[in-house]
C-alpha cells in the first residue's frame, strides 16, 4: 500500500470550488476565502493512501475531485472495502465520532484532489460556519445507514442479491450514462466487488460472467457497465433468478428434463404399489382385529415412501 508521499501542491484555489458543496453552501464568499486560506490542497495519483487506519487523526479532508475507497485491514492482513466516497464529501472526520485515530484507511480509486485542515480547527468550523455541522452529521448518518443496510444484506440475502445490490448502489452514487447502459465512474475490479459483498472472487467472477451472457452487465478490466438496471433490481429483491452460478445456460433445461423423467418414474411406482395392494387384497377388508392385512400395509407404506420422493422432487425443482 502506497502512502500519500507522491502529492502535488496546487495553486491558490478559487472560492467557487466550495460554494456548491453542502458543508459550505450557506457561507459568504469571505468566509470561504478564510477556509481556503487555512487549507492544504493536494493532487493524488490513484492507489495512494490519503490516511491510514490507526494513524493519529491530525487532519480532516474534503474530496474535491475523484473517488476514494474506505478500507479496513483485518488482523490477518486481509483488506475489506467498507464504502466508496465520491467527490464533494468530507472524509477523515474522526473527530465527529469522538475518535483520535482514523478508523479506516482511505485509498484513492482514481486521480484525486483533496483539501485538508488541521483537526484543531474542527470545533471552530462547527461553531462558526452555518450549515457545516448539519451537513457533516447528515453525511455521517448516510454512511451509517449504508453500513446498516449492508449488515442486513449479509445476514438475510443470498450472494446473488448482495452483488446486485452493490452494483445498484455504485451506479446510483457514481454512475454515468454511456452507450448501452450506465457505467460505474471509477475503476473497480471483481476483487473490489467481492470485498464489498463478503464473498469470494471466484463467486463474483462466475456471477458477472453469467449476467454478461444474459445482457445484464458488461465488464472489462476495472470497468463495469450495467446494461439492464431493472433486471438487477428484480434480482436484488429475490424476485428473479439468473443463470445458475458457474453453470452452462443449458443447465436449466437439463435439470427440467431430469425432473420430468424422475417424476414420471415416481408416478409409475405409485401406480404399481397401488396395484400390488389391490391384487393381494382386492376388497381391502380389515381383519377381525380391525387391522389392515400385512401385505396391504407394506404396499401402502411403499406408496408413502414414493409420495415423499415426489414431494422432494417438487422441492428440488423450486430450490435455487
Amino acid at each position: 500500500m502506497e502512502d500519500a508521499s507522491p502529492r502535488k501542491t496546487l495553486p491558490r484555489l478559487d472560492e467557487s470550488l466550495l460554494t456548491h458543496l453542502p458543508p459550505f453552501s450557506r457561507l459568504e464568499k469571505r468566509q470561504i476565502r478564510t477556509i481556503l486560506d487555512q487549507a492544504s490542497s493536494r493532487r493524488l495519483e490513484a492507489g495512494v493512501a490519503v490516511f491510514n487506519e490507526g494513524d493519529p487523526a491530525e487532519r480532516f479532508y474534503m474530496l474535491l475531485y475523484g473517488y476514494v475507497r474506505v478500507v479496513r485491514i483485518t488482523p490477518t492482513g486481509e483488506q475489506v472495502t467498507a464504502l466508496h466516497i465520491p467527490a464533494g464529501q468530507l472524509l477523515g472526520i474522526a473527530r465527529a465520532i469522538g475518535r483520535e485515530t482514523y478508523p479506516a484507511t482511505a485509498m484513492t480509486a482514481t486521480e484525486s484532489i483533496v483539501l485538508s485542515w488541521p483537526t484543531r480547527l474542527w470545533d471552530t468550523f462547527i461553531a462558526e460556519y452555518d450549515g457545516f455541522a448539519t451537513e457533516t452529521y447528515k453525511t455521517l448518518g448516510h454512511r451509517v445507514g449504508e453500513m446498516n443496510t449492508r449488515i442486513v444484506e449479509l445476514a438475510t440475502q443470498q450472494v446473488e442479491q448482495r452483488v446486485a445490490n452493490a452494483l445498484l448502489r455504485l451506479v446510483n452514487q457514481t454512475g454515468r450514462k454511456v452507450e448501452g447502459g450506465i457505467e460505474i465512474d471509477f475503476p473497480i475490479t471483481r476483487r473490489d466487488l467481492s470485498e464489498l459483498t463478503a464473498t469470494t472472487l471466484h463467486t463474483v467472477s462466475r456471477l458477472l460472467s453469467g449476467w454478461e451472457k444474459q445482457g445484464l452487465v458488461h465488464s472489462t478490466r476495472k470497468r463495469i457497465k450495467v446494461c439492464d438496471p431493472h433486471a438487477l433490481v428484480v434480482l436484488s429483491q429475490g424476485r428473479g433468478r439468473s443463470v445458475p452460478v458457474g453453470r452452462d445456460p443449458q443447465f436449466g433445461k437439463k435439470r427440467l428434463l431430469v425432473e420430468t423423467v424422475f417424476r414420471a418414474g415416481i408416478r409409475d411406482r405409485v401406480k404399481r404399489a397401488d396395484q400390488a395392494a389391490d391384487t393381494e387384497h382386492p376388497v381391502a377388508e380389515k381383519n377381525r382385529n380391525g387391522l389392515w392385512p400385512a401385505g396391504h400395509q407394506i404396499a401402502k407404506r411403499q406408496v408413502g415412501v414414493v409420495q415423499s420422493g415426489a414431494r422432494m422432487a417438487v422441492s428440488f425443482r423450486q430450490s435455487p
